[in-house]
């Protein structure tokens, strides 16, 4: 692996470091009811544009987040599939 390899590498993580003592301070990151120990921290999947739109809409039309949709349907299969 080259140097600047490992230059990257420390970049992305002390980025990833200075990003999650932000969110640790952003007290909205907290759910009521949660731990305090739980932070939550982003899952990032690439999706068609349509389909998170689309999604994002029955979301806001059942009057939920994007975040407990997808949360609640993970759960779901992982349940279904007796993981």
């Amino acid at each position: 692996m080259s140097s600047n390899n490992y230059k990257e590498i420390l970049n992305q993580a002390k980025k990833e470091k200075e990003r999650v003592a932000l969110q640790a301070d952003n007290h909205a990151s907290l759910q009521v009811g949660k731990e305090v120990d739980e932070v939550l921290v982003n899952l990032c999947v690439r999706v068609p544009k349509n389909w998170r739109t689309n999604i994002k809409s029955k979301a806001v039309q059942y009057d939920m987040t994007l975040e407990k949709l997808v949360i609640a349907a993970v759960d779901e299969y992982v349940k279904q599939q007796g993981w």
